[in-house]
């Protein structure tokens, strides 16, 4: 090789080090080549987090990474996609069975765009029946394991426990109904309160025509345990009709015809009278009685199983001149959203009452409220609008701010329920006419994910956990399940 090659050859490479060099330092420094704008610019990140884990996710169609799990997080940081060009992209998140969840997300320079509460829900469940029989009255124990449904015939009237798996039932507790002279029989309403105990008992309300019989706490384990207080006890306090209260291993309350607030602790025979008129209405939290009391109404709070109570806002609700309005109370940290709807009326007035007492309206024509199961959000349902009260900040994205108002949807048709997803902060399930849905409050990219769940004009809600949702559906208590009911193929590069 001569002396002029070898020049050429060194300046050669020379060169094309000049050249490569920069470009490489900026590749690992997190640059990419935009050809749109013929240049070099600094990238951004997407991270996908979901429930399940594990899915597949497509970036403008093409695959790119999987959801993260708690597990992988430390190791190999799935989820994470790194080196994109800031611009708006189309996402997917597909998993075996489940809806896909579809987004446009905007990637920013040297920012990472989150999007950390994504729930994936079932695609082709149907629901299952678990009682064939029209009940009188529902209840599904908190974790769902359990349905305790009250039937009668004209002979009898009894309560079947029914494990919601495997879908056995046995009957817990059953009246034999009485003839009358005309050979007519007795109709004992059961009224079910509250499951308690892990389940163990269950607090029960027998009527017939109006009058109490008694209220037994029934242990399901052991009948012979169970407990009840007579008629001549209970005719006092709840001759009216009105419903428990709040029930747990110690005590149940509930209010009579005269609004006053009782309680009935289970190791005495009697129960005892906490407010003695005038108690509009009760919520529990954080081991207190929230109550509005009094008249003019104020708003006040008293640890279960006291009758002193302190005062929580400054002024009275309403002079009560035209009658006593309805109220709704939700327990918001130190503070708490109270529903005012005048008598007779389908909605009415959202207040918040500060932790010094004084009030704001939120809004108005709204029909029930309920706080998020980390106290951070309010929703609002008006007859035909979902909205979000923003009670503290949300730091994860997408970010919202304290006191901000969002309108989540709104509908041609009567919104005939809403309610929180128990596991998540950021989906609400909600009933219209065309059946149960479930919604997220993510709306970047100007469009949220709204999955039907049930298609039936019929259903109605019981109860919803992590694993199910518990509904009535065509006269019959059914559960619809929240993970995918057949085997089909997994979607490709999904994780099991």
């Amino acid at each position: 090789m001569t002396r002029k090659v070898r020049q050429f050859m060194f300046w050669a490479l020379f060169m094309v080090f000049i050249t490569v060099s920069p470009m490489a330092v900026l590749y690992a420094r997190g640059y990419r080549f935009d050809i749109a704008k013929k240049r070099f610019v600094s990238t951004g990140a997407i991270f996908i987090k979901s429930e399940p884990s594990g899915a597949v996710i497509s970036i403008n169609g093409v695959r790119r990474g999987i959801t993260a799990s708690p597990f992988q997080d430390a190791l190999t940081k799935p989820g994470l996609i790194a080196n994109i060009i800031p611009g708006e992209y189309d996402i997917r998140v597909e998993r075996t069975g489940y809806k896909p969840w579809v987004k446009k997300l905007l990637v920013r320079a040297r920012e990472v765009t989150e999007a950390r509460n994504i729930f994936l829900f079932p695609e082709g469940n149907e629901p299952k029946t678990l009682y064939f029989t029209t009940p009188e009255d529902v209840l599904i124990s908190p974790d769902g394991s359990l349905a305790a449904v009250a039937s009668r015939s004209d002979a009898t009237s009894w309560i079947a426990i029914i494990d919601t798996t495997t879908r056995q039932s046995d009957t817990a507790f059953a009246i034999t109904e009485e003839k009358n002279r005309r050979g007519v029989y007795s109709q004992t309403a059961l009224t079910l309160h509250r499951f308690f105990d892990n389940n163990r008992k269950l607090v029960v309300e027998a009527r017939r025509g109006g009058t109490v019989l008694n209220m037994r706490q029934i242990d399901l384990r052991n009948p012979a345990n169970s407990l009840a207080v007579s008629a001549t006890s209970l005719k006092p306090a709840i001759a009216g009709g009105n419903p428990l209260l709040f029930a747990d291993e110690n005590l149940v309350l509930w209010k009579d015809a005269d609004y006053a607030l009782w309680e009935w602790p289970y190791r005495q025979n009697l129960p005892q009278q906490l407010i003695t008129a005038s108690a509009w209405t009760v919520a529990i939290g954080g081991g207190n009685i929230i109550t509005i009391e009094g008249v003019p109404p104020l708003l006040a709070s008293r640890p279960i199983g006291q009758i002193s109570s302190r005062q929580l806002a400054v002024d009275p609700f309403t002079d009560a001149a035209d009658g006593m309005p309805v109220f709704s109370v939700e327990p918001a940290g130190r503070r708490y959203a109270v529903l005012i709807a005048p008598p007779n009326a389908q909605s009415g007035t959202v207040w918040l009452v500060d932790e010094d007492g004084r009030r704001q309206m939120l809004r108005e024509h709204v029909t029930a409220i309920s706080r998020s199961p980390d106290g951070k959000k309010l929703l609002m349902r008006s007859m035909h609008e979902l909205w979000i009260y923003y009670l503290d900040d949300v730091l994860v994205q997408p970010i919202h701010k304290r006191g901000e108002q969002v309108l989540v949807a709104r509908f041609g048709t009567r919104i005939k329920d809403a309610r929180w997803h128990p596991a998540s902060n950021d989906y609400i399930f909600y009933v219209i006419t065309e059946g149960l849905f479930a919604i997220e409050l993510d709306d970047r990219g100007s469009v949220r994910n709204n999955a039907q769940l049930v298609r039936d004009g019929t259903v109605r809600v019981e109860h919803i956990t992590e694993e199910a949702a518990f509904i009535i559906m065509q006269n019959r208590l059914a559960r619809f399940n929240l993970t995918p009911d057949p085997k089909v193929a997994p979607v490709p590069g999904e994780i099991k």
